[in-house]
């Protein structure tokens, strides 16, 4: 095989497997781990005129870490946090970036550990007057095992209503009453959604009437570890600088096995020789001589000046 031939393979190949890394590894990535549990909490009127929501999710044993958490939150969603568990279970701020995607924001962030926790306000809490209603929907970006949902009840209210039902846990956290449902094993894609609704008497807001205010979840911000940037544009580009190397090793291969038109040969230049002068036809004889060569006795023709044989000259 010539050596062209080996780098067009070689060329080749890298350009397929660049593409393979930008497109089919961003699809792996997307589908994502199952997850051993996920809890949602959903606070209305807390510590703001809108619904707290409290994310807990534990990842499986086989994942990789540090791994990249990637969940879409609504678009008019405020994130208040990311953070993952040490290992004594205290919670550790992680960076995280948000990108916007149709109806949605995608937040990402890595974890050190296995449990990571997400807070945002939902702004869909709609008040009109001491009507409350709030439609909510996580649209499951991982499967999960189980998935539990609490609702909390705010301070001074009456007409308390869920669909789907939820049951009434009674006074937990706060001493405030808290509504559950467990909705089972989940599938990637399936959402968790509820509808709530509900007057309120007060503009209380739950956090001010409790025994010891507090936010929602202590988080050390203290030293918070960078997020790990976005994979997909490197995929991308990868994917990118591969289909243009498959475009220019075939078409380096076509240009290659092109037939070469070659320039016409150029005649070779004749050579013009002098054909020797010859007497003319029927043109009188060389008129006879009987001079000779002083020097070597040879004989002279007429006009000669000197000598053909040795050179000499001539005397008349």
């Amino acid at each position: 095989m010539r050596a062209w031939h080996k780098t067009l393979l070689a060329l080749l190949g890298v350009g397929l497997v660049l593409v393979w890394a930008g497109a089919v590894r961003p699809a792996q990535a997307q589908a994502g781990p199952t997850l051993e549990s996920l809890e949602i909490e959903v606070w209305p009127e807390f510590d703001r005129p809108s619904a707290l929501v409290l994310i807990h999710g534990v990842l499986p044993a086989t994942a990789s870490l540090p791994f990249q958490v990637s969940v879409r939150l609504p678009k008019t969603g405020q994130l208040n946090a990311t953070a993952y568990e040490d290992a004594t279970g205290a919670l550790l701020a992680s960076q995280s970036t948000v990108t916007a995607e149709g109806d949605w924001q995608r937040v990402t962030f890595p974890v050190q550990s296995l449990s990571f926790r997400i807070e945002y306000y939902d702004a869909d809490l709609v008040i009109q007057g001491q009507a409350r209603s709030l439609a909510f929907q996580w649209p499951a970006d991982y499967a999960a095992k189980t998935v539990n949902v609490r609702i909390q009840e705010p301070l001074d209210t009456q007409g308390w209503q869920v669909e789907p039902a939820f049951i009434l846990l009674g006074a937990r956290d706060f001493g405030l009453n808290y509504y559950g449902r467990d909705y089972g094993a989940v599938p990637v894609g399936a959402p968790i959604a509820f509808t709530l609704q509900y007057t309120k008497t007060s503009t209380t807001l739950s956090q001010s009437a409790v025994a010891q205010p507090t936010t929602a979840v202590s988080i050390d911000t203290s030293t918070p570890i960078a997020g790990s940037s976005d994979l997909t544009p490197w995929l991308i580009g990868l994917g990118v600088v591969g289909g243009l190397a498959v475009l220019g090793g075939a078409g380096w291969f076509v240009w290659s096995r092109w037939p070469e038109r070659k320039p016409a040969p150029r005649p070779r230049p004749r050579s013009h020789r002098t054909a020797p002068a010859s007497p003319p036809a029927g043109g009188p004889p060389a008129p006879a001589t009987n001079r000779f060569c002083t020097q070597c006795g040879q004989p002279i023709r007429a006009g000669d000046q000197f000598c053909r044989n040795c050179g000499g000259s001539v005397r008349d």
